[in-house]
């Protein structure tokens, strides 16, 4: 596990990249566990977005969902 101080500048990193006011952003009283929580959730709605809003969206979550249901790289 990450140290708190890096875990709360990854979340803060996704958190405005997903174009949030990082002064909204309250990680004081979290826990270890809570920090690594939302770090993993604030990540996974990034890779969402970055698959729905590239250039080809249907092809490329498509491929991903293959990719992760059948452990297949490329839909193939």
């Amino acid at each position: 596990m990450m140290e708190k101080a890096k875990i709360k500048e990854e979340i803060r990193k996704v958190w405005v990249s997903l174009g949030r006011d990082p002064n909204k952003l309250f990680l004081m009283k979290k826990t270890d566990e809570e920090l690594d929580d939302i770090l993993k959730k604030l990540k996974a709605i990034k890779y969402s977005f970055d698959l729905l809003f590239s250039p080809n969206p249907g092809v490329e979550l498509a491929k991903e969902m293959l990719r992760v249901t059948f452990n297949k790289k490329d839909g193939k």
